[in-house]
């Protein structure tokens, strides 16, 4: 969340989530969007499979 102020704005990345986020920021001056450096959890069954072995 980026928080404006008549300062500047801060930056609070302590969300797990948007909705999370999007209450929090209710009511301030305020913009909710996703931390880029997060690391995001890969679901099982997705990506690449492993090379089959040849009998």
């Amino acid at each position: 969340m980026e928080v404006y102020t008549i300062d500047g704005s801060s930056i609070d990345c302590s969300f797990t989530s948007i909705a999370q986020c999007a209450m929090t920021a209710s009511g301030q001056s305020a913009q909710c969007y996703a931390n880029p450096y997060a690391v995001k959890s890969r679901q099982p069954g997705l990506g690449p499979s492993p090379p089959r072995r040849s009998r």
